[in-house]
């Protein structure tokens, strides 16, 4: 067994999302996300078809709903996301970057 750590980066291109999946099971995945710098929004909207639990395990983060709202994340906030519900990063932090854990399960109440 190899003991890995959710908040490190050497060796990793930074320059860019990363997206990491942890585990991967029929009802549900876990992934690790390192957002680089993102001053504006320009990032892309996602439409989800399975609901997420985001937790912001490092940084600072700011997520746009399509209904314009936004939620300010620190570190250890989390977040439910259900399913459909379109939305993008529109802010991570530079200094630390964002480093994300993110639930992706099924959700069949909607």
């Amino acid at each position: 067994m190899k003991i890995n750590n959710l908040l490190q980066i050497a060796d990793l291109d930074i320059n860019k999302e990363i997206f990491e999946t942890l585990l991967e099971e029929k009802e549900f995945t876990v992934e690790r996300i390192i957002s680089p710098f993102m001053p504006e929004g320009d990032a892309k909207w996602w439409n989800p078809k399975d609901s997420e639990l985001v937790f912001l395990l490092q940084g600072k983060a700011i997520l746009e709903f399509e209904n314009k709202d936004f939620r300010k994340l620190s570190n250890g906030d989390y977040l439910f996301i259900s399913k459909g519900m379109n939305h993008r990063v529109a802010f991570t932090s530079e200094n630390p970057l964002a480093i994300w854990l993110a639930i992706h399960f099924k959700d069949n109440s909607k």
